[in-house]
C-alpha cells in the first residue's frame, strides 16, 4: 500500500539525516518530517514517528555515549534546540490528532450522506407505492358502491359488500404495515423476557382465519422453554410476517402441510427457525425478497412491505 511505502521512506530519510547531519544545525528537519507524517496519516502515525525520532536523536546516543546526556544538560544552546524540537513534535502530534478527527468526521459524514441518499430513494419509492396501494382499494370501494346503488338483486349486492369488505381489510392491513414500519423507525429497543411459545400461539390465534389454516399442522415443540430477552413488539412483527407467509404460500394439494417453529440459544445469540413445506422461493428472487414493495409471485396480494419490515 502507498502509505506504507511513504512511511518507510520517511523512516529511512530520518535515519540518514541522523547519521549524516549535525542535530544542532538541522534539528528542524525532524520536525518537518514529523509534521508531514501527521498531516498525511494522522495521530497514530505521528506518535509512532515522533517516538522513532526520539529513539534516534536521544535514546540511542545516550546509551552509546554516556557523555551525551551530560553535554545536553550543561549546554544552554542544546537545551534551547531540544525545547524547540520538542515543541515541533508536540505541534505535529496535535496536528495528527486534528487530522485523525477530521478524517473520522469525513468518513462519518460520507456514511451519513450515503444513508440519506438511500433514505431519499426509499422515501420516493415509499410515497409512490403508498399512494398507489392506498388509492387502488379506495377506487375499488367507490366503484362497488356506485354499482350497488343501481343494483336490486340481493345476491349481487351481497357479493359487492363482500368485495368492499375485502378491499377495506386490504387497506387496513396495509395501514398496519406502515404503522409497524413507523414504530420500528421511531421507538427505542425495549428489552423484556419473552416466552416464545406463548408469543407464537398468540400470533397464530390471530392468523387462524386465513385461508387453508385449518389444514396445516403447526409444530411448536422445537421451541426452547427458556425465555428470550428481546423487544417483544419487534419480535412479534418479525414472526407475524414469517408465519403469515408460511400459511399464505402453502400448497393446498399437498397432503401433509406443516409449519414448524424451533429455537436454540447459541453463544450470545438466539436462533429462531420458521420452516414450512409450502411453495418456497424461486432462486432468482432470494436476493430481492427483503426489498421494499417486492412481490415474488402473482399469488401475493400483500403490499410487499412485510419482509422488508421484518429485515428492518
Amino acid at each position: 500500500p502507498r502509505h506504507i511505502l511513504e512511511i518507510s521512506i520517511c523512516l529511512l530519510l530520518t535515519l540518514v539525516i541522523s547519521q549524516t547531519l549535525n542535530f544542532a544545525e538541522y534539528w528542524f528537519l525532524y520536525g518537518i518530517l514529523s509534521l508531514y507524517v501527521a498531516i498525511r496519516y494522522g495521530f497514530g502515525f505521528a506518535i509512532f514517528f515522533n517516538s522513532y525520532i526520539l529513539l534516534l536523536t536521544y535514546v540511542l546516543p545516550s546509551v552509546l555515549n554516556p557523555e551525551f546526556t551530560r553535554a545536553m544538560i550543561i549546554n544552554n544552546e542544546m537545551i534551547k534546540i531540544q525545547l524547540g524540537s520538542g515543541l515541533l513534535y508536540v505541534f505535529s502530534t496535535v496536528t495528527g490528532r486534528v487530522m485523525s478527527d477530521a478524517g473520522a468526521l469525513k468518513k462519518r459524514l460520507s456514511y451519513q450522506n450515503k444513508e440519506l441518499e438511500q433514505a431519499n430513494k426509499e422515501l420516493d419509492r415509499f410515497v409512490y407505492s403508498v399512494s398507489h396501494d392506498l388509492s387502488a382499494p379506495l377506487r375499488s370501494i367507490l366503484g362497488l358502491i356506485n354499482i350497488s346503488r343501481i343494483e336490486n338483486d340481493e345476491l349481487r349486492l351481497r357479493f359487492y359488500i363482500d368485495n368492499i369488505e375485502s378491499s377495506v381489510n386490504k387497506l387496513e392491513n396495509f395501514i398496519n404495515e406502515i404503522l409497524d414500519y413507523s414504530r420500528n423507525e421511531r421507538q427505542k429497543v425495549t428489552l423484556e423476557d419473552v416466552n416464545l411459545s406463548d408469543l407464537c400461539k398468540e400470533i397464530l390465534d390471530n392468523l387462524k382465519f386465513q385461508e387453508n389454516f385449518s389444514s396445516i399442522f403447526i409444530d411448536l415443540t422445537g421451541i426452547s422453554t427458556d425465555p428470550i430477552r428481546s423487544d417483544k413488539m419487534r419480535l412479534k412483527i418479525i414472526l407475524n410476517n414469517l408465519l403469515s407467509n408460511a400459511i399464505k404460500f402453502q400448497s393446498p394439494q399437498k397432503p401433509d402441510q406443516y409449519i414448524r417453529v424451533s429455537s436454540q440459544a447459541i453463544a450470545e445469540k438466539y436462533v429462531i427457525v420458521v420452516e414450512d413445506n409450502g411453495d418456497g422461493i424461486k432462486s432468482e428472487h432470494k436476493e430481492k425478497i427483503f426489498e421494499m414493495f417486492f412481490r415474488g409471485t402473482q399469488r401475493s396480494r400483500g403490499s410487499g412491505l412485510g419482509l422488508y419490515i421484518a429485515r428492518e
